[in-house]
């Protein structure tokens, strides 16, 4: 610990007492920037999921009078700078996420639409493919992108490594 603080006071930073901590990371979980780290997984911080769904409960109330499609356009650009902030999640994080505000949008289509004569559920009357063509942003989806994205980058990267560049001995002259 005296090495960091040297190598911060050096930087002319400070370290705050009662936040600065070592842990193993592999036996205890620590908060840093949003986010918590618990060994080899990273997930929003408490703070930061409840952050994530009182804006989204300010986008979606079941009074409001915009229509569905600018309410989509607002949550999108709200979700996709939250998602560009937390890709690096662990996956299973955001499925959650997306069932909870699909759920959120159904109850605004149930006050606005309330007969149902086929007495279909909510999930059958609007299902997820309804909001998939309405063009809402699914963090599921976004994050699959983003991770194949990688992989394709260190595909090409691993490929680039792996070639050779001329022949040894035996090349046409």
């Amino acid at each position: 610990m005296a090495v960091v603080q040297q190598w911060v006071r050096e930087a002319g930073l400070t370290l705050h007492p009662d936040k600065t901590q070592i842990v193993d990371s592999r036996d205890q979980s620590f908060a840093f920037l949003g986010y918590v780290f618990r060994g080899r997984f990273r997930f929003p911080r408490a703070k930061s999921q409840q952050k994530f769904m009182d804006r989204v409960r300010e986008l979606t109330p079941r009074t409001s009078g915009d229509s569905l499609e600018d309410i989509v356009k607002q949550l999108n650009q709200m979700m996709r700078g939250w998602f560009h902030y937390f890709r690096h999640c662990f996956w299973n994080v955001y499925g959650d996420y997306d069932s909870w505000l699909r759920s959120r949008l159904r109850r605004i289509l149930l006050k606005r639409h309330r007969t149902n004569p086929d007495r279909q559920p909510r999930t059958c009357r609007w299902p997820n493919r309804y909001f998939s063509e309405l063009g809402l942003y699914s963090l599921v989806q976004a994050h699959a992108q983003f991770v194949q994205t990688i992989e394709n980058y260190q595909v090409e990267s691993r490929m680039r490594e792996n070639r050779t560049y001329g022949s040894a001995g035996g090349g046409v002259s």
